[in-house]
């Protein structure tokens, strides 16, 4: 987990003049293994947004990311990615994080509003993308 945590990186993504809500409870979150995320510090390279798998069925798009040879990014990954301007295009789902029910985490726009929140794995929406990246450097 990020030293600012859960919270404090969500106060960081805003869209217009909202900021992100958490809507979730962040000790449900788990990384998968095969998010390979270091435990420390770290800079995720070559940081694909979920544009290349819009609107493929979550599970489905998490195993192209994983056969490309690329990471699927966590609930902190996508958190890093609202803080650009990534929801002025579409939602990100980070594959990487899991709930104790096997939802996958995401950050969408509810009526302009940012939330983390959860998604079924095998949901698909047209305006939703998984993100990945190529590998982390720990620092």
């Amino acid at each position: 987990m990020p030293y600012l945590g859960i919270y404090g990186l969500a106060q960081m993504v805003k869209y217009k003049e909202n900021i992100c809500q958490v809507c979730l409870i962040p000790k449900d979150i788990t990384d998968t293994p095969e998010s390979k995320v270091p435990l420390g510090l770290s800079w995720a390279l070559d940081v694909e947004d979920g544009a290349r798998t819009i609107g493929k069925i979550f599970d489905v798009a998490e195993e192209e990311i994983l056969k490309a040879g690329r990471l699927p990014l966590t609930v902190v990954g996508i958190l890093s990615l609202g803080r650009g301007g990534v929801l002025s295009s579409h939602n990100v789902i980070a594959t990487g994080s899991h709930s104790v029910a096997g939802e996958v985490a995401d950050v969408w726009l509810d009526d302009g509003k940012p939330e983390l929140y959860w998604l079924g794995s095998g949901d698909s929406h047209a305006k939703w993308g998984s993100a990945s990246c190529g590998r982390y450097i720990e620092l």
